[in-house]
């Protein structure tokens, strides 16, 4: 009977969605608009949550003050997690974070393939409909290899970074 929030839209948070109901446990997801022009984001994931019979609430972006007081966590997807641990992921999610921040656990949800060991925070350019989510705001980042906190992402980051080295230098020898 988990009470969750989420916002945009997300194939890996969908699917964790549809394994715990799988699992015969109950969770209802309230899902912020994540409008962006005359996209909704947030209704796609409702409505494909509700073809899985999962509960969902799809929010306007405008309300998630109002509403971040009935739900029990936060579980947003990754466009990329930097090697700093910040997190690059559409509209409202750093407003979102920011609702969550000191409430409830704000975690991201995402394979290490989204790690990014090349850019850091301070040198990113955002296009439109993306936000930037300082790690100071996220609780945990779960992925296939095991769940890192925000600061412990940067020991991964220079393992990750280790093995584009390796492959450069293939490239450039020739290998490839």
């Amino acid at each position: 009977n988990d009470k969750i929030m989420t916002c945009s839209y997300s194939s890996t948070i969908k699917e964790v969605f549809r394994t715990v109901s799988e699992c015969e446990k109950k969770v209802r997801v309230w899902v912020l608009e994540s409008k962006d022009k005359d996209k909704s984001y947030g209704k796609i994931m409702v409505d494909e949550l509700c073809q899985q019979r999962i509960f969902a609430r799809l929010i306007p972006d405008t309300a998630i003050k109002d509403c971040i007081t009935e739900v029990r966590k936060v579980l947003v997807g990754a466009d990329s997690v930097l090697r700093d641990g910040s997190l690059i992921n559409g509209l409202p999610t750093y407003e979102l974070a920011l609702a969550a921040r000191s409430k409830l656990p704000f975690y991201v949800v995402c394979e290490t393939l989204k790690f990014n060991p090349r850019v850091s925070s301070k040198h990113v350019k955002l296009e439109e409909g993306f936000d930037l989510i300082p790690p100071e705001l996220i609780t945990g980042i779960i992925t296939e290899a095991k769940t890192f906190k925000p600061e412990n992402v940067v020991v991964q980051m220079k393992e990750l970074e280790r093995y584009f080295g390796v492959f450069r230098t293939l490239v450039e020898d020739g290998y490839y």
